[in-house]
């Protein structure tokens, strides 16, 4: 659900929560004839165009002002251990399942669930709250240098806030499943190239990516229709490839920030 969307429908329950005097359960009958007569009476965009625009852009303001701050108390190292105790549980599951290729298809989509937000948050935490590393991302991001600044906002916001809000909605948007741009966008906010991995590990996890994105968009074919062949020990190297590439980011953006004496 887009900013716009969430907004719509945090506005549209609090007028049904209110007009109803009573906690109501949500699409229970009750829940559904008041929001019938808020899509009729109430809210019309059309009529409130302007104050509804006001209202959504204080709303999305708010909202990466208080991720802003949330990604600069939050140190990187704090979001690598945080994926290194659930990559361990992980691990160390023990399963008692009928299904076992279903589980452990499971276990590998977790574990790139994982991965995703660790690179994420870790990305967005060292970025946020290093100035070096805004100026790179705002000078050499195509999506950021064109940034268009409203002239009333310059009067109502702090612009660095406005800079920092930009940062991190254009983070937000990255598929961190996509690692050749992922790392692509590292080397470019960190100011020096992504390194090399050991081995055969950039070819196995960018392998793995694929067979992920089979898992999830086709039960594990093939574009051909083919199965993609999985097994446990299959799952198991893949979940193990997955640690390795983080901890190696990890361990990147450390050597970065020891360059710098940050």
């Amino acid at each position: 659900m887009d900013a716009k969307a969430e907004f719509l429908d945090e506005v549209k329950k609090i007028w049904i929560e209110t007009k109803s005097g009573k906690g109501i359960r949500k699409d229970s009958p009750e829940w559904n004839l008041l929001a019938e007569e808020y899509d009729k009476t109430i809210f019309d965009m059309k009529d409130r165009g302007v104050l509804f625009d006001q209202l959504v852009d204080e709303f999305i303001w708010d909202k990466l002002q208080s991720e802003v701050t949330w990604s600069r108390r939050h140190p990187h190292t704090e979001a690598y251990e945080q994926f290194r105790v659930q990559m361990l549980k992980l691990t160390d599951l023990r399963h008692n399942v009928e299904d076992e290729i279903l589980y452990h298809k499971m276990r590998f989509s977790y574990a790139v669930t994982l991965m995703e937000s660790c690179l994420s948050e870790m990305l967005k935490s060292v970025t946020l709250s290093n100035d070096v590393f805004k100026r790179n991302a705002m000078e050499s991001i195509d999506e950021l240098k064109d940034l268009k600044i409203k002239v009333n906002d310059l009067f109502d916001r702090d612009p660095l806030a406005i800079i920092d809000a930009a940062i991190l909605d254009f983070l937000s948007k990255i598929l961190y499943h996509n690692l050749p741009k992922v790392n692509l966008i590292y080397s470019i906010i960190l100011g020096e190239k992504f390194p090399e991995m050991p081995g055969s590990l950039k070819q196995d996890v960018h392998r793995f990516m694929r067979l992920r994105h089979d898992i999830a968009h086709r039960n594990g074919k093939k574009i051909n229709g083919e199965d993609n062949e999985i097994t446990p020990h299959i799952m198991n190297v893949a979940i193990d490839n997955i640690g390795m590439y983080v901890s190696f980011t990890n361990g990147y953006i450390e050597s970065v920030l020891t360059k710098q004496n940050v």
